[in-house]
């Protein structure tokens, strides 16, 4: 049986996909919270999306640039 090493690129990968896992699944979260508040309230949490969209993008453009 061969040994199992994690390669520099399987390492890379791993750090990349859980930061977006969680930041996806932090964005699902928002678009759930909003669908329950009022609109004045719905607002304000749409307002923090960008954000996430920013942080997604910025993991995702380092670990693929690399």
């Amino acid at each position: 049986m061969l040994p199992m090493t994690l390669t520099g690129s399987a390492a890379r990968l791993l750090v990349g996909v859980v930061p977006l896992t969680v930041l996806l699944v932090l964005f699902g979260v928002l678009a759930l919270l909003a669908l329950a508040l009022p609109t004045d309230r719905r607002e304000y949490v749409l307002k923090l999306a960008p954000h996430i969209v920013k942080a997604v993008e910025k993991i995702a453009g380092g670990s693929a640039g690399r």
